[in-house]
This record gives C-alpha cells, sequence and structure tokens, in this order.
C-alpha cells in the first residue's frame, strides 16, 4: 500500500485502495475467512465495517502492517461482540435507509436516546451543508457539555448508547458517501470551546471513565475524521493543553488547537469557509479579554453558571483575592454565591504517557507550520461504552484539580471577602465563583486579584462566555 514515492498511503488520502491494498485486503479476508463466512451466513458481515473500505481505513491507520492491522481486527470483534453491535446495527441501517429515502443527512435527533440527555450534552451531528471537499460536518459546542450534570443524574449510560449509535451511523453514512463519491469520505469536527471554564473540561469522575472509554473506541473503529478541530479557546484550555498531552493514553495527534476563532486557520479554511463557520455559530462575540490583574467592574453569573479567574503562576508565588457579593432584589433574601480556589499544574517535561496499547497509530498530521499541540477533550463521540466496575482499580492520571482553599457560601451579608493562597507548584491558579446551586436567580460579584510579582498574565471567564 503505496503512493508515488513508494511510501505507506497516508492516514487522511481520500483515494481509493490501489492494487498494493487491495492485496492485503484479500490476505486480511484469507486470515478471517471463517468468522466472515459465519457473519455472511447470519446477515452479519455489514459493509460499512467489514468491507473493501472499511478494511482500506483498517490498514492505513496501521500504516500497510499486516500483523497489526489483523491485531486490530481481532480487538475490534472482542469490543463489537462485547457491545452487542449486532443487536444495534440492524436497527441504524433500517434508520439510515429511512433517511436517505427523504433525501437528507442524519441529524442529532436521528441519534437514538438523544432526547434522554440533551439538557447536558449538545451538537449538529451533521451540518446542513457539506465541507468543501464534500465531508460531513459536526459542530459540538463544549460549554454545553455538562460533564458534572451526566455523571449526578445517573445518565452517563444513557450518554454512552447515544455516543455508541452515533459512532456506528457514521461509519455506516460515511461507507455509502465514499461509494457515491469514489474517494474515502470523513467527518470534520469543528469543537467550539468558547465560555469553557476549567471546571467544565476537568471532571475527575468523568474524565478516567472517558479514558479508558477512548481506548475502547480505538479498537472500535478505525479513524473516520479528517482532524478535530479546536477554535475559541479560552487562555486557561490553551494552556492546559499540552500539559494533558503529556499524561493522557490515548490518541491524540488528530487533534488540532486553532488560533482565536479559526478564521486565519489555512489548514481549517482547506476544508470549512468562513461562512459555514458563522453559520454553524462558530464565530461568537466575545468581550474583550482582559490581560490586566485587576477587574474593579462588577461580573454577572447567570443562574446555574460559573465564574472562573485563572492567572498563571510560578512555584511559591502568592495569589490574593477580595471579593464582594453585590446586592440583589430588596424583595428576596440577600444573594449567596460558594467561592473556593484550585490549582492545575504543570506537567515535567520528562514526564510521558504511559506505552499506548496498540503500536500501531498513524504518524502525526503533518503542516508547514509548527507543529499543533492538542489534547483529547469530551466532543459527544467519547463516551465509557462500558460501565465501569465499582472495585476497579483507579489508575487514572489525566489533568486533575487541587483544592487550595475550600469552597464556602459566601452573602452579602459577609462583607468583604480577603485571602490568598500560595502555589506550591507552578502551574494555573483558578478562583470560582460558582451559582451552579441556584437554577432561578442570576448573582453578582466584584472583585480584585494580584499576584506578588505583578507579571502573571490573568483571564476572567464564565460558563456563559467571557467576562468583561
Amino acid at each position: 500500500m503505496t503512493n508515488c514515492d513508494g511510501a505507506p498511503m497516508p492516514l487522511t488520502s481520500d483515494a481509493l485502495p490501489g492494487a498494493d491494498e487491495l492485496e492485503l485486503i484479500e490476505r486480511l479476508r484469507e486470515r478471517f475467512a471463517t468468522v466472515f463466512a459465519e457473519r455472511e451466513k447470519r446477515g452479519q458481515l455489514y459493509p460499512a465495517l467489514f468491507g473493501n473500505l472499511a478494511l482500506t481505513r483498517i490498514l492505513r491507520q496501521n500504516k500497510a502492517d499486516f500483523e497489526a492491522s489483523v491485531l486490530w481486527v481481532e480487538k475490534f470483534l472482542d469490543i463489537f461482540a462485547e457491545l452487542h453491535g449486532d443487536d444495534v446495527m440492524p436497527d441504524l441501517i433500517a434508520r439510515l435507509d429511512a433517511i436517505q429515502r427523504e433525501g437528507r443527512l442524519v441529524t442529532t435527533d436521528d441519534l437514538p436516546g438523544h432526547n434522554e440527555i440533551k439538557n447536558y450534552s449538545s451538537l449538529i451531528y451533521n451540518a446542513e451543508q457539506l465541507t468543501k471537499t464534500g465531508d460531513p460536518l459536526s459542530y459540538f459546542p463544549l460549554g454545553e457539555l455538562n460533564k458534572h450534570q451526566l455523571i449526578a443524574r445517573g445518565l452517563f449510560e444513557s450518554y454512552e448508547r447515544v455516543v455508541l449509535h452515533g459512532w456506528l451511523f457514521r461509519a455506516i453514512e460515511l461507507d455509502r458517501m465514499s461509494r457515491e463519491q469514489g474517494r474515502l469520505c470523513r467527518v470534520v469536527n469543528i469543537i467550539d470551546a468558547s465560555g469553557c471554564t476549567l471546571s467544565k473540561v476537568i471532571c475527575r469522575d468523568f474524565d478516567r471513565r472517558a479514558e479508558k472509554m477512548m481506548q475502547r473506541l480505538e479498537k472500535l473503529v478505525p479513524d473516520l475524521t479528517a482532524g478535530n478541530w479546536v477554535i475559541n479557546a479560552p487562555w486557561v484550555m490553551q494552556k492546559i493543553f499540552p500539559w494533558a498531552k503529556k499524561v493522557l493514553k490515548i490518541k491524540v495527534d488528530n487533534w488540532f488547537l486553532c488560533q482565536g476563532n479559526g478564521e486565519q486557520d489555512e489548514d481549517l479554511l482547506t476544508l470549512v469557509s468562513v461562512e459555514t463557520l458563522r453559520e454553524l455559530g462558530a464565530f461568537r462575540a466575545k468581550a474583550k479579554e482582559e490581560n490586566d490583574q485587576r477587574s474593579a467592574d462588577f461580573h454577572y453569573i447567570t443562574r446555574g453558571t460559573v465564574l472562573e479567574h485563572a492567572v498563571e503562576v510560578k512555584s511559591g508565588q502568592r495569589v490574593s483575592w477580595k471579593f464582594v457579593v453585590l446586592p440583589g432584589v430588596p424583595m428576596l433574601p440577600p444573594p449567596e454565591i460558594d467561592f473556593g480556589v484550585v490549582g492545575v499544574w504543570d506537567v515535567p517535561e520528562d514526564a510521558a504517557a504511559p506505552p499506548r496499547e496498540c503500536p500501531s497509530a498513524p504518524p502525526p498530521r503533518r503542516s508547514a507550520r509548527p507543529e499543533r499541540t492538542g489534547m483529547v477533550v469530551e466532543d459527544g463521540s467519547a463516551v465509557d461504552l462500558v460501565t465501569g466496575d465499582p472495585d476497579e482499580v483507579d489508575d487514572y492520571q489525566g489533568l486533575q484539580e487541587e483544592v487550595l482553599h475550600d469552597f464556602q457560601r459566601w452573602g452579602t451579608v459577609d462583607l468583604e471577602n480577603v485571602g490568598a493562597v500560595t502555589a506550591p507548584k507552578a502551574g494555573i491558579v483558578v478562583l470560582r465563583w460558582s451559582n451552579e446551586f441556584n437554577l432561578i436567580r442570576a448573582k453578582r460579584v466584584q472583585f480584585e486579584v494580584s499576584c506578588d510579582d505583578g507579571q502573571a498574565p490573568a483571564e476572567t471567564v464564565s460558563s456563559g462566555g467571557y467576562a468583561s
């Protein structure tokens, strides 16, 4: 399986299988002849999973390594059986048949079970328009993924089912599109991180299960994406991306962090037009970002949301604050807010994620510009497909928060809150005002934050957008 230079066909190639690839595909069919024959008798040799195009994706993901591809298929068969995939596929195929008779693409509402979780996870599964290359386009507003509520309300299994159906839907849909277009189609994922707070990005109970799930997903389907493009990432998220990349045990080389809203990203714009991004809502009006560490303006915290102020620190630096909760409507009880301080620490340069189980990860995406850095964040296509055993060993080593100042409830009757913490390590200190406990009433706070050397940059962000 080579290109014109004699090198293996890259994962990102949309070319149909060539002679070398077809030869390897026949060898794969010979190796799994008994399994495939039994599936064919039962009517379960699904083209989207076992056809030539599907096997081509597997070969390219494994860089034309035949034995690595065999190992991948063996693991896929195990995971597919564990997840009862044969019970799911017939219904999804029938659904897609009906959808295509209507002359449209799969939408979010077509995903079985989506209504159960739509209040805590939303996305545009397929935009109405395709990309410039004819591929489907998906849009995910990361700030609307409420990891904490999915865990607290026991909806994680429902979330799993929606995602499983979504990935299998995607495999079937892409297989049919590829046959129609005469090329390997892939989905382009746009992840909009506008308004994401650290509390939304890091949820240990969710993240540790998601990491194990992602390892399983890498065995369930080959890479079906033309990249996962993160736009509108707040400063704090841009800072933690390279840290997370060092400790994650999962594939991260197809995630690309765009500067700003992506309008100037040449790679992204070869796939998606600026007009399309705007139609998806990717460009959101943002208030002016403050680089000053002090703010005398009040900050509005809407009901059920969080306000955060992040400060980059060196080891031993002291972060000080003072704030007040402003009075509300006279007819109502005095407003209150939960306040605390957490830290997320830099990962040492010599830290590295443990070796991945799969020996055949594709090479990093090439670019004429400096290499991008990225991390896998939960995008609605990544969930723990197998519920964890409550007695399993908790060996999660991903990014985690350390509480530096315990969370307490403060109100207007407490007058001014003054305090400070000293950073034990280099990283980010985050001051957090939470109104998540109140789904009826918004709050206002006024604060000042300073660092002992006056040099650390700071940013304030709420779960609803940037605060001015």
